[in-house]
């Protein structure tokens, strides 16, 4: 996740204003297609032929992917200096602060589900492994259409957008879930959206750091996935207590309810601090 940032910002230095949005979706896309089809290819290598020679493979490849950056990346490329003004510019600039929370809520939302899927899945579809494995395959595939298609459309539309279907997506999903209970069916289309969701909302709120003040983007981008971060495990901690508490059932409508957090803020941060892609 810390790699995938550092790129967003990177890309953000090297792109035009216009083409940012694109520019960071496709560093999405690519995280989602990693996942996608590097965690079964990272298993079906430790059952063949051992965790060393899987740790091995990828650290090749990792060492692959960095002297290929070192010798694309511009050697010129760098950050505007950031100061003491900055930090207080950044304090004060309320979208900035109002897309933070967004973070934090939509995330803390999530991981209060998502830590805990598999047990819900047993639980409402006597769920095998191999259809946990299914379920999450079709949360990641949505994933990366999703963002393949946002990559296309973003600099036409802007993040804004992008960030409001991302959080409609959620939220449908965590009202479709707990009554998709029993249908296997209904619960592939239900983290399908999710899937979808879940990839577009954090490369659209990296977007909108980047285009709210791209001086101050370096910090607000770092600071953005400090509050992923932070509402992950905030998310994650709450949903073992409200199993403790409500039970395995309780945690979609805990979810959404603060994915609804989060959409509130968002529709009602200041529009007029926000700044939108504007068509190429």
């Amino acid at each position: 996740m810390a790699i995938q940032r550092r790129l967003s910002q990177t890309d953000a230095l090297n792109t035009h204003t216009q083409h940012v949005g694109s520019a960071i979706f496709a560093i999405g896309l690519g995280a989602s297609a990693a996942q996608v089809f590097g965690v079964p290819a990272g298993v079906w290598l430790g059952g063949v032929f051992g965790w060393r020679v899987t740790l091995f493979v990828f650290g090749v490849l990792g060492a692959a992917v960095a002297l290929w950056q070192w010798r694309t990346v511009p050697q010129t490329l760098r950050a505007v200096p950031f100061d003491l003004r900055g930090w207080d510019e950044l304090r004060r600039n309320k979208a900035i602060l109002a897309t933070l929370a967004v973070s934090a809520l939509q995330a803390m939302g999530g991981m209060q589900t998502l830590t805990y899927l598999a047990p819900l899945l047993r639980e409402s579809l006597s769920a095998t492994p191999g259809t946990i494995s299914l379920m999450m395959g079709a949360f990641g595939a949505c994933g990366v259409i999703g963002s393949l298609i946002c990559m296309r459309i973003m600099d036409r539309v802007g993040p804004m957008k992008v960030s409001v279907a991302a959080l409609t997506l959620i939220t449908a999903n965590f009202l479709l879930l707990p009554l998709a209970h029993g249908s296997l069916a209904l619960t592939a289309v239900s983290l399908g959206m999710w899937g979808a969701g879940f990839m577009l909302i954090g490369s659209s709120q990296q977007t909108r750091m980047v285009m709210l003040n791209p001086k101050l983007a370096p910090v607000s981008v770092a600071f953005n996935t400090s509050c992923v971060f932070a509402g992950g495990a905030l998310g994650a901690s709450m949903g073992s207590a409200t199993i403790t508490m409500l039970g395995l059932g309780a945690l979609t409508w805990v979810s959404l309810a603060l994915v609804l957090a989060s959409a509130g803020v968002l529709l009602t941060a200041r529009p007029g601090a926000i700044i939108e892609a504007k068509p190429a």
